[in-house]
């Protein structure tokens, strides 16, 4: 189930929860099973694979069941302050929660990754990146680890930096299209706009239908100024609304990038 988690797709979250709920059916009071389903419907949420209020209370009841089970738990009590960040925007509770599973387990990689976004969203990044990378240290071949870091490094605008980490990570995987969609974003915010276009091109021949695909490649091409081509791909995601979930921040971030403030400003709404 681990393994699965950590590709960050949804095909391998799918295959990540078949596998810690088979772990409940065999054990149903093994913690650490009920932490990765509530993990797994937290990055659901995330990568923008599924509507947040729609996976939030599967969450919440699978880290219920886990800290019943062990209240002593890292993983359980980062999950619980995963929710509260993520969900609640308690950061105060969250940071709580992630320094009590530091000091439970000062080698757990997802606590020092929760409380590295928690960090980064109080844009303290030089601590942020600290502990990103501490835990990139502590599993070295972790590619949702080495993506973060990336994206870590690009909320720090240290862009050139950051595509060559997720370069590193490609390097890793070649096939890891979250990590691909990322350096994507690097490569546009760096100003490299022709490579930043090939490596989003790539990701969207091996998945067209997938919208997160669409949603960088709007970005990249209202980064890069070509806001007809941004604005067509927007459309097209409008036009699946129906019948697929996608994240309204990222189609905001599209309308910031390409100065249209009423229309980022109405799709933030929508994600709020």
């Amino acid at each position: 189930g681990r393994y699965f988690w950590a590709q960050r797709g949804p095909d391998p979250l799918g295959k990540a929860i078949a596998e810690f709920a088979a772990c409940t059916r065999a054990a149903p009071d093994f913690a650490p099973a009920h932490v990765g389903l509530a993990d797994s419907q937290i990055l659901l949420a995330m990568y923008g694979f599924a509507a947040p209020r729609a996976v939030a209370g599967h969450a919440r009841a699978h880290v219920t069941e886990a800290l019943a089970l062990d209240p002593e738990s890292a993983e359980a009590l980062t999950a619980d302050g995963a929710i509260r960040l993520f969900f609640d925007w308690e950061f105060e509770l969250a940071e709580v929660a992630f320094k009590r599973a530091l000091a439970l387990n000062p080698s757990y990689t997802t606590a020092r990754l929760a409380y590295g976004d928690l960090l980064m969203m109080r844009t303290e990044f030089d601590r942020g990146l600290s502990m990103i990378r501490d835990a990139v240290a502590l599993s070295p071949l972790d590619l949702g680890l080495n993506m973060n870091l990336g994206d870590f490094l690009i909320f720090s605008r240290r862009c050139d930096e950051a595509a060559r980490h997720l370069e590193h990570t490609l390097e890793i995987a070649p096939g890891f299209v979250p990590g691909r969609l990322r350096l994507a974003e690097a490569l546009a915010l760096a100003g490299r706009h022709d490579t930043a276009l090939a490596q989003a091109e790539i990701a969207f021949t091996e998945f067209p239908s997938l919208p997160r695909v669409r949603e960088t490649r709007a970005l990249v091409f209202a980064v890069a100024g070509r806001c007809d081509e941004a604005r067509k791909e927007l459309a097209t995601l409008a036009e699946e609304r129906n019948e697929r979930y996608f994240s309204a921040w990222e189609i905001a971030r599209v309308y910031a990038v390409m100065a249209e403030a009423d229309e980022a400003m109405h799709w933030l709404n929508e994600a709020i």
